[in-house]
């Protein structure tokens, strides 16, 4: 390891924390100011080196710049690869994730050491982005998957709050309390896809552990991100955890299958799995759905789904709710082997919807 004065004679001037230069001895803080001018030069394609206009340096030319879009200041080979699947999708997956690493680099190299993130928390973030956009860039691929906005804050709250509304916050008192037949399948859609991913695409495969409507969140556009991604084989939710969990077994992408099928029937019958009807008549919610499904299915079915659309479409609306249901009981399963895998659960869902859009 080289002190400050030496790392300066070596030809890195660039990189060198203002705090060096006033005499300051070296630390953690000087690193990660070092990280945030790399991690600034790898997206902008600039040295900090450079000369820039107006006197700036690379990391003022990326504070001015920043308000005019990404465009503007990242590299222009990372938005004009031909060989990007649905381009304008992946486009937008790319400027998203390069607005968030601005920021970081950004706040890394800020002049001021206390002003610096810890280098622990870049990482995981760094590691949030590339998943998020990991999962984005693969459903740019498949057609019928709506594409997502990249927006850091979810406006509108978490999915159980859309659909029990009851739980009275301020926010949900001033926001719509329903959400559309289509609406709803559309965010099982965006939830199952993320699933999918993990599972099954992500270079190392991730558990998430803990599927339920509080960890889905939705955006303006009331498009669904499924969060608490720190899946650290920890199952928290009481009535979305698979039955073997219960009895020992190791976590398992079947587990998280089993929760999203729970998931999947509370958002159409409007009710959740530790209602307590099911606590009085001995049954439970995929219980309850199985026993009606062909039936009752409207007596089952959230009554706020079958006032939306006129009575011509009430048995269009019914075929599709047996349907997703029993999608749900597939998935929730009792024996693990029993689920239906997540990327079989994709095209039924985007079947169904396609088939309330015709």
């Amino acid at each position: 390891m080289k002190s400050a004065a030496a790392e300066s004679s070596s030809g890195s001037v660039s990189y060198i924390a203002p705090e060096y230069k006033m005499g300051s001895e070296a630390s953690t803080y000087g690193d990660v100011y070092s990280f945030g001018i790399l991690l600034l030069e790898l997206f902008t394609g600039k040295k900090p080196s450079d000369k820039f206009r107006n006197g700036l340096n690379l990391r003022n030319f990326v504070a001015t710049n920043f308000l005019y879009g990404v465009a503007e200041i990242a590299d222009s080979r990372l938005l004009e690869n031909d060989n990007l699947p649905s381009k304008c999708r992946a486009k937008l997956a790319i400027e998203g994730c390069l607005r968030l690493i601005f920021i970081i680099g950004f706040v890394c190299s800020s002049e001021s050491p206390i002003d610096r993130i810890d280098m622990g928390y870049a990482v995981s973030k760094l590691q949030s982005i590339r998943d998020d956009f990991l999962i984005r860039l693969h459903y740019s691929q498949t057609e019928g998957v709506r594409s997502r906005s990249y927006s850091s804050c979810m406006d509108n709250g978490s999915l159980e709050l859309w659909l029990h509304p009851s739980t009275g916050t301020e926010d949900v008192r001033d926001a719509p309390k329903n959400l559309s037949l289509i609406q709803r399948l559309e965010i099982a859609i965006d939830v199952a896809c993320a699933l999918d991913f993990l599972h099954n695409h992500h270079p190392t495969p991730i558990v998430h552990c803990d599927i339920n409507p509080s960890n889905v969140l939705l955006d303006k556009e009331l498009i669904g991100h499924v969060s608490d991604t720190k899946f650290t084989g920890v199952i928290r939710s009481v009535g979305y955890t698979a039955p073997e969990y219960r009895r020992g077994s190791e976590v398992s992408r079947y587990g998280d299958v089993y929760s999203f099928g729970i998931l999947l029937l509370e958002m159409f019958t409007g009710k959740r799995p530790t209602d307590h009807m099911f606590s009085v008549n001995g049954l439970n919610l995929r219980g309850f759905v199985e026993m009606a499904i062909l039936e009752r299915v409207t007596e089952i079915a959230d009554s706020r789904l079958l006032l939306q659309r006129g009575t011509n479409d009430t048995r269009l609306i019914e075929e599709c709710l047996i349907s997703i249901f029993r999608i749900g009981i597939a998935c929730s399963a009792r024996g693990p082997w029993d689920r239906m895998n997540i990327n079989r659960v994709v095209p039924k869902l985007l079947f169904i919807r396609d088939r309330l859009l015709a």
